[in-house]
């Protein structure tokens, strides 16, 4: 989750969206892809460009260093009374950083079929009220492996779109395997609202993620041939 006592997103411009397995190679502040409605693009702020030994990165201060055992995922997107297509965009725009950023190597596709779903996302309203959540990831893992089973992850509205993509960035990048912040307010995955500077992924968010898969992220034809885990689970929420 972040916490807006400070706001953390500047204007940075929208992305193109997309409601399938996003294709993309744009790097820096966004992404792309096709179909959906179209939004502008954003102005770039650079690239991330991780090193060979996945260094800077803040993966001593993540608690849980989970994974997918295999990609793509499915998102679901739960059809509540807060639900509409322009929210769908919007989630999936600050989703799509994550894919551009690591040259499409953690792929999703969007499912409408409950069943199928590895992250199912739910939208709120966020007004800063008490009991405003303006992100939230439940994660469902096994213990042994650390490989991921299912995400609940919650987005909350502000109304500011800009705003809105980058928590949903934020929050893929905990059901992506960072389940945890950086202690860095430059990064994406620092917990706190900063209104200065980038609110992209950088080198160290990019090489946190990787050094967590360490480089590697398997690919299978479908859902079903991925290796479910077994073992005793654990399920945690990120606040």
């Amino acid at each position: 989750m972040i916490n807006l006592s400070k706001r953390r997103w500047t204007p940075v411009g929208l992305l193109m969206a997309a409601v399938a397995v996003p294709m993309l190679s744009i790097a820096g502040c966004g992404g792309g892809g096709g179909g959906g409605s179209a939004i502008p693009s954003p102005t770039a702020s650079g690239t991330p460009t991780p090193s060979q030994n996945f260094t800077p990165n803040y993966v001593a201060s993540i608690e849980n260093r989970l994974r997918w055992a295999s990609f793509p995922i499915n998102v679901y997107f739960v059809p509540n009374s807060e639900f509409n297509a322009a929210r769908r965009n919007i989630a999936i725009t600050g989703f799509n950083q994550w894919v551009s950023a690591t040259g499409n190597r953690v792929p999703y596709q969007v499912v409408t079929d409950a069943n199928q779903a590895d992250i199912s996302v739910t939208f709120s309203s966020f007004s800063g009220g008490p009991g405003d959540e303006l992100g939230l990831s439940t994660i469902t893992f096994e213990q042994s492996t650390n490989l991921i089973i299912e995400v609940a992850m919650n987005i909350g509205i502000t109304g500011d779109s800009r705003e809105d993509i980058q928590t949903a960035a934020h929050e893929f990048g905990h059901s992506l395997g960072i389940a945890g912040h950086s202690p860095n307010e430059a990064d994406l995955m620092f917990p706190v609202g900063n209104s200065a500077g980038c609110s992209c992924i950088t080198t160290a968010d990019l090489n946190t993620l990787l050094a967590i898969y360490n480089g590697q992220f398997n690919t299978s034809t479908s859902r079903s041939a991925r290796t479910r885990p077994t073992g005793p689970t654990r399920t945690i929420t990120i606040h």
